[in-house]
């Protein structure tokens, strides 16, 4: 894993990490995020989730475009990028 410092000075490892996790403070915003997240896909970073605490919300972000969304209720999973990972929002939300 490669810290936000790193990205941010384009001092990144020579690879990226196949998942970056960001959990959002209550005053981020909406511009910010987009910016962070293109930034880990431009460094490599295959698969982006973006969680939410206060809408209690996950967006995840695919290197070719794609995004998902999941509620409290539903899961965040690696897909292609990390087979078999699986967790549910609300425990990630606890």
């Amino acid at each position: 894993m490669a810290s936000w410092r790193r990205v941010a000075s384009r001092r990144v490892a020579e690879r990226a990490p196949d998942l970056v996790v960001e959990l959002l403070s209550p005053d981020e915003r909406p511009g910010k995020v987009c910016d962070t997240v293109a930034d880990w896909q431009r460094a490599g970073t295959h698969l982006v989730w973006v969680v939410d605490p206060v809408s209690r919300t996950a967006r995840m972000h695919l290197a070719d475009g794609r995004e998902g969304a999941s509620r409290k209720e539903g899961a965040l999973d690696g897909g292609a990028v990390l087979p078999g990972l699986r967790i549910r929002l609300s425990a990630v939300l606890s």
